[in-house]
Formats: C-alpha cells, structure tokens, sequence
C-alpha cells in the first residue's frame, strides 16, 4: 500500500461468501527501505452490511519504527464478527511528511480466554548519550496501550501499541526505575518496572 499525499484516505476489506470474522489483532510492516515511511497512525472499523454504521474496533497512534520492514503486532479490543474491515486515514503522523509505504497488513484471532503471558521487561538496562540504543523489548505478548512513568530521558520513546522502547538518549541522567503499564488485550491492566 502506497499514498503520497496528504489526503484522507481508506481501504475496505470485505470478506467473500458473507464470511465473518473475529478480528482481535492487526500486524503492520514499515518500508524496507526506510524508516520514515512507516505508518504512525490509523483508524480500523468493522460492519457486517452497507446498510450497518461502522463501529471503531482501534483508533491507532503513535507507532515509530526503529528497523527496516519492522512488523508491528497491536491488539484491539473486540469481540465481536465482522463480515467488512474498514482502514482509515493511514499516515505518517507529521503535516509535511504525506509519502508512506505499508509492506504488509494482517487481521488476526486472538483466544481471548488465553491467559497473557506475565509483561516484564530485562530488569536493569544501560543506555548511553548520542549513541542509539538496542530496543528494549518487553516479555510477555496480549498487550497494547502502553505508558512509562517518569518520563523517558530526551530522545527516547516508547511505542504505545508495542511497548518497545527505542531512540538515543540526547544527555545523562541519574539511575532511574521506571514504571510501565499496559492494557492486557482480554481485559485489565498490567505494570512492571526496570531499571535504567
């Protein structure tokens, strides 16, 4: 999928035979050759029939991307079939930046009886001023919504659909634990801590 404009923009999915499905996760996959490229936000309906509103299963943003053709696995909260997938508004996240690539998109099923594994992440990590840091990756898949608390030294970030933490650190801070939560994809919360 390719858009250079600015424009609103959508691609509906309908499934043939009147087929429906119970869509509980998406997968997206960035440019494979650059990183600026990627998605950073969108919008996924579903609907059973033209004469059906389309009801919002994720309102998607905040996606960064720190590798070439990285895929990126976010849950959606529903629990309903449907027969019509509706993409909205795929862009960049910055005005001026119009041009994106998508590789590849995926709806998945989810066993939301499945319990989540326990979300961890490694519990002491280094990162060092102007050098890129290796994303710090959390353990533990069924989550999404994800928020750390303090805040993160400058030039870090944290995807909030993933958790992946990535970027390099722009000055030197003390030893600090953080906090993160996330939403688990059947329901609740879950929060961990590190060090960094």
């Amino acid at each position: 999928i390719e858009d250079t404009n600015c424009a609103e923009n959508y691609m509906i999915v309908t499934l043939d035979n009147d087929r429906r499905e119970w869509i509980s996760a998406v997968e997206v996959q960035n440019n494979f050759n650059t990183l600026m490229q990627g998605p950073a936000q969108f919008k996924l309906y579903g609907r059973n029939s033209a004469s059906e509103q389309w009801t919002l299963l994720g309102d998607i943003s905040g996606l960064h991307y720190s590798t070439y053709a990285q895929k990126k696995l976010f849950y959606l909260y529903n629990n309903k079939p449907y027969n019509q997938f509706k993409f909205e508004n795929f862009a960049t996240g910055e005005a001026l930046k119009c041009v994106l690539t998508i590789l590849s998109l995926n709806l998945y099923t989810v066993n939301y009886f499945q319990t989540p594994a326990t979300l961890s992440y490694p519990a002491q990590t280094m990162a060092f001023r102007d050098i890129e840091m290796a994303e710090l990756i959390p353990e533990g898949t069924g989550y999404s919504e994800f928020t750390i608390k303090p805040d993160l030294p400058n030039g870090l970030v944290i995807d909030p659909m993933t958790g992946w933490i990535s970027g390099t650190p722009l000055n030197a801070t003390a030893t600090t634990t953080y906090t993160v939560s996330a939403t688990k994809f059947n329901g609740g919360k879950s929060e961990t801590t590190f060090v960094m």
